[in-house]
């Protein structure tokens, strides 16, 4: 009897410890195609390019609290069509997790997925955004800047205290010639449409995810701004 119990002891204790790792995996997985699946849904809306998509997808793994190193990319594939529409892309990622069990035949977990996802390419009406310097010039409205994620005043594009800060700006062909890309936050695959963030006295446009980036305004209408229920500056008086 006790020969038998120090035979299957050790196997039911290693049978209790795997399962548990295989519960664990388990939700590992959920977690990680939950984060690439948010991620691929914002890069889908938001002419995000292929290396700042990876950059968001290890970013919000490690916010996760998921070891972004385990992730890696098995490939892209552009320019896919489905139902007569084009523009689809898939994604194939691997994430790997090892087993700290004592079992020779299994060290490691491969969690492969692929998702195929629609990319976004804009309004096909001809023309480009109209940039803020055209708005303040074309003699409609009263445009002002206000701080979208913290403030409740509106500012005049002359403010100071609003000028400290980035703006918020379309990429347009516009935008490139004035501003060059930072080299620290920006890869050179941006696309015209996507949202930049430019200092007023600076010579780059930055990318939201740049350290340089704290917070930022964006410009509006004042009507706009009053209906929202910003106040003027008083500073400037908006």
């Amino acid at each position: 009897m006790l020969v038998e119990a120090a035979i299957v002891f050790p196997v039911y204790i290693i049978a209790v410890v795997t399962l548990c790792w295989l519960v664990k995996a388990c939700f590992l997985e959920t977690a990680v195609f939950s984060t690439v699946t948010d991620r691929v849904h914002h890069a889908s809306v938001s002419l995000t390019g292929t290396a700042m998509l990876q950059r968001d997808i290890r970013s919000a793994l490690e916010e996760a609290g998921v070891e972004s190193s385990q992730y890696s990319q098995k490939s892209i594939e552009t320019g896919l069509t489905a139902g007569g529409v084009g523009e689809f892309e898939r994604l194939k990622y691997r994430y790997e997790t090892k087993i700290r069990v004592p079992l020779p035949f299994v060290t490691e977990i491969y969690l492969d997925h692929e998702l195929i996802y629609h990319k976004w390419t804009g309004c096909s009406t001809e023309g480009t955004p109209l940039p803020f310097s055209s708005m303040e010039s074309d003699g409609t409205g009263h445009p002002v800047l206000v701080f979208p994620r913290s403030g409740g005043r509106y500012h005049a594009s002359s403010c100071r205290y609003a000028n400290a800060y980035p703006t918020e700006v379309v990429l347009t062909p516009e935008i490139r010639k004035k501003y060059d890309r930072c080299r620290l936050c920006t890869e050179g695959d941006e696309a015209d449409g996507q949202k930049v963030y430019v200092f007023r006295y600076g010579g780059s446009y930055h990318e939201s995810d740049c350290s340089s980036i704290d917070k930022f305004t964006v410009p509006m209408d004042q009507a706009d701004a009053e209906h929202k229920g910003y106040t003027s500056c008083k500073i400037c008086g908006g």
